[in-house]
């Protein structure tokens, strides 16, 4: 089974993975200052 055959769910999937990143970036980012 592909998931990335729907892609819409890809996308979504992808923009989740990016966002997280992102935000988790932005955190550690803040905690070191």
């Amino acid at each position: 089974m592909n998931i990335f055959k729907n892609d819409d769910l890809g996308k979504l999937i992808l923009r989740l993975m990016i966002g997280g990143l992102m935000l988790f970036h932005g955190v550690a980012k803040l905690q070191n200052g």
